[in-house]
């Protein structure tokens, strides 16, 4: 299992940041969604690990789902980078 992420930066993806829009996200809703991007960057054991792989992902990197209110984030953890990209939000 890959080590503990140092976290660099976090990013939103266009899609993500659409999702929020067409969500009706309120600025609090935002607010958590970023601070939960953040702190699933600094622990992935907290977001749930799903199982998918090559052929879009290098080897370092995993994708996560991860909880934040009404809001399921989907993100990608670069474990090499210590990067962590939220791809996609849901409810």
């Amino acid at each position: 299992m890959p080590k503990r992420l140092r976290l660099k930066e976090v990013h939103f993806s266009p899609q993500a940041a659409d999702d929020l829009l067409r969500l009706g996200a309120t600025d609090d809703d935002i607010d958590a969604v970023r601070e939960g991007a953040k702190l699933l960057a600094s622990d992935p054991a907290l977001g749930d690990l799903i199982l998918f792989q090559s052929p879009f992902l290098s080897p370092s990197q995993r994708l996560y789902r991860y909880v934040v209110g009404n809001f399921r984030l989907n993100c990608r953890l670069d474990f090499d980078s210590g990067e962590l990209e939220v791809v996609s939000i849901e409810i």
